[in-house]
């Protein structure tokens, strides 16, 4: 219905909006439908990108982001859909299992809003921020993520370090044998719990230059 909402609206409003071309490529998601409009030649893309309201009003859609597509000669033109789909943690999962064999530490970061699963490999990461307004889904992430890993990785492959000073997200963890020590819930435990990492660092450090390794990729190849 969408598509079809803006074809008649690039048929009936493209002289009105002076803004003419072709859809080339339709992409629908659980939450927004994606359509790759190809303005003509002699079209500004400033002129596609101010029409997001009208282009809104027009389609009755809740909401519509334009942005360039890079080395393409067109313009996304995202509209969310009036029936959103529901994404299942089960769905999720599957995707993070079929990449267990490919990453030491795939998080599952849930789908983007056309559907692709995103999956990052933690263990090269420097860090990683969640941030979102209340009520917009950080825990619900959070506990994603790290039932994802204790799903994929036994406590001999993988310990979390967990603190949680709001003493209600990560305390279910509490007792697990992934977990180090406990969970830390005041600030003095935290400093404590980053002393105790510190040292553990720096003995491992020590024990990859003895062993003459450069990281623990390596030097698990050698064991």
């Amino acid at each position: 219905h969408s598509l079809q909402r803006l074809h008649d609206w690039r048929e009936e409003k493209a002289v009105e909006f002076g803004c003419d071309g072709r859809i080339v490529a339709v992409k629908t998601g659980p939450v927004v439908t994606q359509f790759d409009f190809q303005p003509n030649r002699f079209i500004r893309v400033k002129r596609v990108r101010d029409l997001n309201e009208d282009l809104a009003l027009a389609l009755r859609a809740e909401g519509v982001a334009i942005k360039m597509i890079p080395g393409q000669a067109a313009v996304s033109i995202m509209v969310t859909n009036k029936d959103r789909k529901m994404i299942t943690y089960q769905e999720t999962l599957d995707n993070v299992i079929a990449k267990r064999n490919d990453m030491e530490l795939p998080l599952n970061l849930g789908m983007d809003s056309l559907g692709n699963s995103i999956i990052s490999d933690l263990a090269p990461m420097p860090h990683l921020l969640i941030g979102g307004q209340t009520g917009s889904g950080k825990s619900v992430c959070i506990n994603s993520i790290l039932t994802s890993l204790l799903y994929i990785r036994s406590s001999k492959q993988m310990r979390l370090a967990l603190i949680d000073t709001k003493q209600v997200e990560l305390m279910p963890y509490a007792g697990l044998p992934h977990v180090w020590g406990d969970v830390a819930t005041t600030v003095w435990a935290a400093m404590d719990l980053f002393e105790q990492l510190d040292e553990e660092m720096r003995r491992r450090m020590n024990y990859l230059h003895v062993k003459h390794v450069r990281d623990l990729g390596e030097l698990n190849e050698r064991l």
